[in-house]
């Protein structure tokens, strides 16, 4: 498959059911400060409100920029200012086809998941990507992101799992954008775990956070997903 092409045989054939992530749910009386740091320990993935109501509510990251780029100030606000008090909604037995397109129409990056009236799951934009790319990992790759497989018997067992899973997000950037700068990071990180086996996962993981900001995203005016 070539790179930022989208595996359509693997979006037909796959459901909601077979990709989705589990559901984080926040209160609607939350802080701003305490969803915020909820973003940050789950990977941004979006919230559920509770809201006591039948209907979903979805709090994301992007409420939260819209917030401040108003210039308010989160002192004193809760989800409950600022959420989406009617997300839309997919059925597990929806095809990733029909998701992705519902995404791409509506400008957003998550779907929540309901069946049967009640919330069962979440749908990232990336839950997509990992599906593709992990349909896609025999194939052949055109960049050194490849090497990760190759150096598991040089690295410790956590190490190669850790570089396995960067060289997932690479791919999943590289697919999302068309962007190739966190596949040249993940080169340099495999190369220090080549030659300095002293490393350990923890510190390879310091060594991938400090990869330069992507220039595609900086050009478009946005940040890191």
């Amino acid at each position: 498959m070539e790179p930022g092409s989208i595996n359509t045989s693997v979006l037909q054939a796959s459901t909601v059911g077979d990709a989705m992530g589990e559901v984080h749910l926040v209160l609607a009386h939350t802080p701003i400060t305490v969803a915020s740091q909820m973003f940050r320990e789950n990977r941004g993935r979006a919230l559920v409100v509770d809201t006591g109501d039948d209907s979903p509510s979805i709090f994301t990251e992007f409420d939260v920029v819209k917030m401040v780029a108003n210039g308010i100030s989160p002192e004193g606000k809760t989800v409950a200012d600022f959420h989406t008090r009617t997300a839309v909604a997919a059925k597990p037995t929806w095809s990733l086809e029909r998701a992705l397109h519902t995404m791409m129409v509506g400008q957003f990056r998550h779907l929540v998941v309901v069946s049967s009236g009640a919330v069962v799951g979440m749908l990232a934009m990336r839950d997509i990507l990992d599906l593709i790319v992990e349909n896609d990992d025999a194939q052949p790759e055109a960049t050194g992101a490849g090497e990760t497989i190759e150096i598991a018997s040089i690295v410790p067992d956590e190490s190669t799992h850790l570089l396995h899973n960067l060289r997932k997000s690479a791919k999943q950037h590289w697919a999302a954008i068309n962007c190739d700068c966190e596949l040249d990071w993940i080169d340099v990180v495999i190369g220090q775990a080549e030659e300095r086996s002293d490393l350990t996962a923890d510190e390879l993981q310091e060594i991938w956070e400090q990869r330069p900001p992507c220039p595609t995203l900086n050009s478009m005016g946005g940040g890191g997903d």
